[in-house]
């Protein structure tokens, strides 16, 4: 299995696995069970909002790449809110703006998306947030 990387912000990658992109994870800093990882992290997904529309975004696998397990899943040019807001100025507004949308969307469906932290939200360049599964941003923020 052919892998490269490049990173993209804190703790995220784009992965080339295959010749496939995939926007990966970083979930541990260190070699444990991946199978055990995979099982769990099965379980749950994470929330791609645009607008009204929500759409799951699915763990498609874990993979072992530079001495670091990432969890990964579709790719889509990103950036996390914390970048945004932090160097955008009017722009981080507007996107401010549509994490609350987000947000209320969410909640208007009934859908748990767990904690939320800036840097771990992506806000994807052709529109719509990604919020990752629970237990992945659990893992990061233990």
């Amino acid at each position: 299995m052919a892998v490269t990387s490049d990173k993209t912000a804190n703790g995220f990658v784009q992965l080339t696995v295959d010749g496939v992109q995939h926007l990966g994870v970083k979930i541990s800093g260190h070699k444990r069970s991946m199978a055990g990882q995979l099982q769990s992290l099965r379980r749950g997904h994470g929330w791609v909002i645009a607008g009204d529309r929500v759409q799951t975004w699915e763990i498609e696998g874990l993979i072992e790449h530079e001495g670091a397990i990432y969890a990964y899943g579709a790719h889509r040019p990103n950036r996390t809110l914390a970048e945004i807001v932090a160097s955008e100025g009017e722009r981080s507004i507007a996107q401010l703006r549509d994490l609350v949308s987000a947000l209320a969307a969410l909640e208007r469906k009934s859908l748990d998306s767990g904690r939320y932290q800036p840097n771990l939200i992506l806000a994807f360049s052709d529109g719509g947030m990604l919020f990752l599964p629970r237990n992945i941003v659990e893992g990061v923020l233990s």
